[in-house]
């Protein structure tokens, strides 16, 4: 505004004819350029956000925060959905394998302390010597079993002295429970009477009126195994006959050797002990003791005590 009044005037001093800048010393032309450059720098940015279509503001749409539609909520949710019916069975089958897992190494511990600590207390080396069983040999019995276990009172007086090494050991009457074979092709009962523990597993026993000998002490010795008596069985239910109630899961079978020792059936000290052999061993094509579900004979599944003892762990 300056510049331009100071141009008129000079004009009209000079009656006109030539602009300011003919008459503007070099100096002078050369502040007036500084003056018009500088006013361009100060206008030019926003005279090119309207020339260019461009602008140093943030559009408001912009400003909006990132976001899914509802559709696109809707469809991973299905798809986690279809993933989690998918993977949460084997999840919740493989997470109560290992809870059986554990509860069988448990249970088993704790029989065999059991028997061991009754020798001790006893202070003998064969369980047929001690009090327990001498109480059934002096009796017409063949055998205590889960038939006549809380009726006979020979049989209450072997749960009697037991229960001072088992602690908490109850006899009680949960009625004839029938399990399923491993393969789902059978089943078969037990009961009515057992015997629970104090850590929720109840076993299910016969004690041996004259104790059974193996007749292969020579593989015995053969083969190294130590199993050359048997003077009861125990058929254990790690749950107290809660579901699943199948052999291999939560329902196995165990001896009981002379020298207090609890030996799983379908275990190699077991099979040689029972056959002279491995016919009896878990990982054999015997039906009976067999503990693999996949092969062709379909097992029931005596035997899988001795394979998760062995392995460590319920893979099948």
């Amino acid at each position: 505004m300056i510049i331009t009044e100071c141009s008129e005037k000079a004009l009209s001093q000079r009656g006109g004819g030539g602009t300011l800048l003919d008459n503007l010393s070099e100096k002078q032309s050369e502040t007036l350029g500084e003056i018009t450059l500088t006013r361009k720098d100060r206008f030019a940015p926003q005279d090119d956000m309207f020339l260019n279509g461009s602008s140093h503001f943030t559009p408001h749409s912009s400003l909006r925060k990132a976001g899914f539609t509802l559709a696109e909520v809707l469809i991973t949710l299905g798809i986690i959905g279809i993933v989690a019916a998918m993977t949460m069975p084997a999840m919740i089958q493989n997470y109560k394998k290992k809870v059986y897992t554990s509860k069988l190494q448990q249970t088993y511990s704790l029989l065999n302390q059991g028997f061991r600590n009754y020798l001790a207390q006893e202070g003998v080396d064969r369980l047929s010597d001690t009090k327990a069983w001498q109480h059934l040999q002096s009796t017409n019995l063949d055998s205590c079993d889960p038939s006549n276990l809380g009726t006979e009172e020979v049989c209450m007086e072997w749960v009697k002295d037991m229960s001072a090494v088992f602690k908490g050991l109850q006899v009680q009457n949960k009625g004839v429970v029938t399990y399923k074979y491993l393969s789902n092709n059978g089943t078969g009962t037990r009961g009515p009477w057992s015997v629970a523990l104090n850590n929720g597993a109840i076993f299910y026993i016969g004690i041996y009126k004259n104790y059974n000998t193996t007749p292969h002490k020579a593989r015995v010795k053969q083969y190294g195994t130590k199993m050359e008596t048997s003077v009861a069985y125990l058929d254990i239910d790690i749950t107290g006959t809660s579901l699943p109630n199948q052999w291999g899961r939560d329902f196995f079978e165990f001896q009981v050797a002379d020298n207090g020792f609890v030996y799983p059936e379908g275990g190699r000290e077991y099979s040689v002990f029972r056959n002279g052999n491995f016919d009896s061993y878990w990982n054999s094509q015997y039906r009976s003791w067999g503990c693999n579900p996949k092969t062709q004979n379909k097992p029931y599944g005596y035997g899988c005590g001795a394979r998760v003892l062995e392995e460590g762990k319920m893979d099948y």
